[in-house]
């Protein structure tokens, strides 16, 4: 009889996990939401939620929702997280009819012939990002407006004017936040810039 401390329960089950023959480690990344941006995209789950890194190249990221502002910070873990997906196995007519690219997918005969569960290895990773709610970093936005003050109509077209978009792009904050800003120090849009 075999010793019971080393055969699974009766209602444990197995599964194959493998790695992909296009794998590659620190593909993905972990984010560790908050319980308000949680909420956030609960109530509205009922339609596209979309969030933005901002900043420029030498900034510290940030992740902006229409609404908040949040820094990104990688957290190292002492585990090592592995994700993995299921795999659809299924036998290609030809050599023609593989799909090499699909992690999903395998030929592998020792896998497709398995009774057990199978899984591809997405990545393999020892940190996460967590988002900490952070106030707006708005100062960029006083800097670059303060460049392009409308000085009357005559002055028009000297100086820089920026989009929406590069605004956006640029500063730290979210849409909410520096609409608020440029409320408060009376911004006008100019010809759509």
């Amino acid at each position: 009889m075999a010793n019971p401390s080393t055969q699974p329960p009766s209602n444990a089950t197995t599964t194959n996990i493998i790695f992909g023959r296009d794998f590659v480690q620190s593909s993905y990344a972990l984010l560790e939401v908050p319980k308000s941006l949680e909420n956030y995209i609960d109530e509205h789950e009922s339609r596209l939620v979309s969030f933005q890194v901002r900043g420029i190249e030498k900034d510290t990221a940030v992740l902006c929702t229409p609404t908040q502002t949040f820094s990104l910070q990688r957290a190292h873990t002492s585990n090592t997280l592995i994700p993995i997906a299921p795999v659809i196995g299924r036998k290609p007519e030809s050599h023609n009819d593989m799909d090499l690219d699909d992690p999903y997918r395998t030929d592998r005969p020792d896998i497709e012939e398995s009774s057990y569960g199978k899984h591809a290895v997405l990545d393999m990773m020892n940190s996460v990002l967590d988002l900490i709610p952070i106030p707006p970093r708005l100062d960029r936005l006083a800097e670059l407006l303060g460049e392009c003050l409308f000085e009357g109509w005559a002055h028009e077209h000297e100086g820089r004017l920026y989009t929406w978009r590069e605004l956006q792009s640029t500063v730290q904050a979210s849409d909410k936040e520096i609409l608020q800003w440029l409320k408060d120090k009376h911004a006008k849009e100019i010809n759509g810039t």
